[in-house]
């Protein structure tokens, strides 16, 4: 079994509070996506959850920015959450077919409920291991993956996107990368804090650098495209993060969610890690690629 077989156990409690309340402010916050917010002057965040929720709209701005999604693109959602990524794709663009792809069936579920298709465009949620996607060879011309791949096993993940994208296709996502001088240290960090790390967050592994990055996608016949670091505009998520965690009604959890959290707070300002957005592109082959006006399938 793949290392991304499970689901963090931070969506147990998460899903507790959704169900619970939707107006809570876990839910405004997190029940359309489940990353970080973007904010283009970080000192006007003012902590309010729909603040936070705009931001977090902001990021996938961003990343789909960076795929340069088109209309009539098959795109897959990896790791895709409660379905928001898609849902901005499905309002932004026409004649495209979009699968949202996840571990756990709760998350497809509510993806699934939360999603109209619009705009001539096909949508599907399926549960799926990000290490064997369910999706044919040359497919698709996006692939996201928005703050999921440290759960994954990175290169049987890349050679999959290899797989599934057509000729010029995109990956794009978003992860924590550390500066090359940082990794022992944050090896140390990692097991001092492992038990609450393990139990908010399940496998994460947030040692992958950007040179390691560039050396995975030339032995999967990735191009890098684009490294860009969003550390600083991504900084008012830990303290509205960390409140919302305080909050839980399970104390020992909410304690190992907050320190958990604090590890990555601190190691992002500290310089030890880097929130990046990170686009690579298949080889094109124009004999290959797609013809004009062809429609992708999901």
């Amino acid at each position: 079994m793949s290392q991304d077989a499970k689901p963090p156990p931070y969506f147990d409690a998460l899903f507790s509070r959704i169900v619970a309340d939707e107006t809570d402010d876990a839910c405004v916050a997190f029940g359309r996506h489940v990353h970080w917010g973007y904010w283009d002057d970080p000192s006007l965040a003012t902590g309010h959850a729909q603040d936070f929720a705009d931001a977090a709209n902001r990021l996938t701005d961003l990343v789909l920015d960076a795929a340069e999604v088109r209309d009539g693109y098959a795109v897959a959602d990896v790791g895709c959450g409660f379905g928001g990524t898609i849902q901005a794709i499905n309002q932004r663009h026409a004649g495209g077919c979009f699968c949202g792809i996840n571990i756990d069936p709760r998350q497809v579920d509510r993806a699934a409920r939360l999603s109209t298709p619009a705009n001539g465009n096909i949508i599907r949620f399926i549960v799926g291991d990000a290490s064997e996607l369910p999706l044919p060879d040359a497919s698709q011309d996006v692939v996201l993956a928005v703050e999921c791949v440290f759960h994954f096993d990175r290169p049987r993940f890349f050679a999959e996107c290899h797989r599934v994208l057509r000729p010029g296709g995109r990956l794009v996502l978003t992860d924590f990368t550390p500066a090359g001088w940082a990794k022992p240290l944050l090896s140390v960090l990692s097991w001092w804090h492992r038990h609450a790390t393990t139990a908010t967050f399940g496998h994460i592994d947030v040692s992958y650098t950007r040179r390691d990055y560039e050396r995975l996608a030339a032995k999967t016949s990735l191009s890098v495209l684009l490294v860009r670091d969003l550390t600083r505009n991504t900084l008012p998520t830990y303290p509205f993060v960390r409140r919302v965690m305080r909050s839980w009604p399970e104390r020992s959890q909410a304690a190992d969610f907050d320190r958990a959290t604090s590890v990555l707070e601190d190691g992002s300002r500290r310089g030890l890690l880097r929130y990046t957005l990170l686009a690579f592109q298949k080889a094109f082959q124009p004999s290959q690629g797609r013809t004009s006006g062809e429609r992708g399938e999901a």
